[in-house]
């Protein structure tokens, strides 16, 4: 129990600066915050300065709390899921306080992990749908080309074949991921095949949701690769100098992204591909160090329970179960955006695409039964970007909240019009309109688009 408590102790140690770091990448990609920006800069610093790393894990969750609990659900799904994350967290000190008991490092370490194979299991399968596997309107498609445009300045070198099985390798990687990392045994085989997705995706500018990920990489690696650090102390001097050698790049990405929004001034595709090299260049640094402990790793002189799911108990459950729910939403409610980032799904009655579930036989409450159709908003007083629903179904409990969201906007007045269960509506001034009381539902949950015609588009 001794090495157990050691290795999770480091496993936490580190983690939680990895978490911090990805949290300072997520804040500072485009500084829209600076404020909040430099809130989370200053709590990564004292994480650096060899400050209890527990106690500034606390102030940085309790920081995304405070930060994006009012913009709850309408988040991006990495947002969300550090929303939950401090959730947690701050759930076990509150238990730990109650009980009077140190926190235990155990029920962090197994519920994270637990949380993070959940992810990779509705990863992959949100994506098991005809608008995913059909490369015309594959998300995969629409990131080939995102990263032609960015990185590579619109040269069409990505082969057909690549693009024609991107969509079924992914979904195929994605679900071999959520497998291996159920058991510890496996757990280095998941890692392998992650981290080149990251990487990928991090290549136009999400290094946000990939640093995230590959934090939550450190709780998976297997127990020799922990007992060889302690076994060999040159092994874990060379570990540590690679995590260090990773926290000051991302102070170097947090400086070179400040430098670049405010006194370069470089366009937004130059900033994506400076910041996804350079972010890719630190994780390869750290997987490569990895990957050589783990070559020269002996077999452990522990006990294999050591690390892994050890110490799990019921308790631990909690949230990985409610990540679960979360994750399921589009089957019980609608066209949700729990963790259908990039899937193509569609869960509406007569759109549904998904090849496993008929939803019409899975939604507890159907939200997408009453279905408003934006036929045309008046330009001239065309509403800002997040009101750019024009040409699409909404849900209804959606529209009232976008409707709602229109009263804030006091220096212009929104018209358009709507057909709401077949009867055409002119909208004179939506803040005005009978839609626009905010629905107790949509403090819970928040809907997509739904396109009137053809296969679902590619949406964050």
């Amino acid at each position: 129990m001794r090495v157990l408590a050691t290795t999770n102790s480091l496993i936490v140690s580190l983690f939680t600066r990895a978490y911090m770091g990805a949290l300072l990448i997520h804040y500072t990609k485009r500084w829209a915050e600076p404020e909040v920006a430099l809130v989370f800069l200053a709590i990564f610093l004292l994480s650096l300065i060899r400050f209890d790393e527990l106690v500034t894990f606390f102030l940085c969750n309790a920081a995304v709390i405070v930060v994006e609990i009012s913009a709850f659900p309408r988040l991006a799904n990495h947002t969300n899921l550090a929303l939950f994350v401090a959730i947690f967290v701050w759930m076990n000190v509150a238990i730990s306080l109650i009980r009077r008991r140190a926190l235990g490092e155990a029920a962090l370490v197994n519920g994270l992990r637990g949380m993070v194979v959940i992810i990779y299991f509705y990863v992959g399968f949100h994506k098991i749908n005809s608008g995913f596997l059909n490369v015309a309107t594959s998300c995969t498609s629409w990131y080939h080309d995102k990263v032609e445009r960015v990185v590579f300045n619109g040269a069409d070198i990505i082969p057909d074949f690549v693009r024609n099985y991107s969509p079924t390798v992914l979904i195929a990687m994605d679900l071999l991921i959520f497998a291996f990392l159920i058991f510890p045994r496996t757990w280095v085989i998941g890692l392998l095949l992650a981290v080149p997705i990251h990487m990928y995706v991090s290549f136009s500018g999400f290094t946000d949701f990939s640093s995230l990920m590959h934090a939550a990489m450190l709780l998976f690696l297997p127990a020799h690769f922990w007992a060889s650090l302690f076994e060999n102390p040159g092994l874990k001097r060379l570990f540590m100098r690679s995590m260090g050698g990773y926290f000051i790049g991302v102070l170097i990405y947090v400086i070179y992204s400040g430098l670049a929004q405010f006194s370069w001034q470089l366009a937004p595709n130059a900033q994506s591909t400076h910041l996804g090299i350079l972010f890719n260049i630190l994780i390869l640094e750290v997987s490569v160090t990895i990957l050589i402990i783990l070559l020269l790793a002996q077999k452990p002189k522990v006990e294999r329970a050591t690390v892994g799911w050890a110490g799990w108990r019921a308790s631990h459950s909690f949230f990985p179960l409610a990540i679960f729910i979360w994750g399921a939403f589009p089957y019980i409610f609608g066209s949700q955006t729990s963790l259908t980032m990039f899937s193509n799904l569609v869960t509406e009655e007569q759109r549904q695409n998904h090849l496993l579930i008929n939803t019409n036989y899975t939604k507890l409450i159907d939200f997408e039964q009453d279905l408003v159709e934006v036929r045309y908003i008046d330009s001239q007083t065309r509403p800002p970007s997040r009101y750019d629903i024009q040409g699409y179904l909404i849900p209804r409990s959606e529209f009232r909240f976008i409707a709602n969201m229109s009263t804030l906007d006091t220096d212009r007045r929104i018209s358009m019009d709507i057909r709401d269960n077949g009867k055409e509506i002119r909208i004179d001034d939506l803040a005005r309109s009978e839609y626009a009381e905010r629905p107790l539902s949509s403090y819970f949950l928040t809907f997509r688009q739904i396109d009137v015609f053809g296969s679902a588009k590619c949406r964050w």
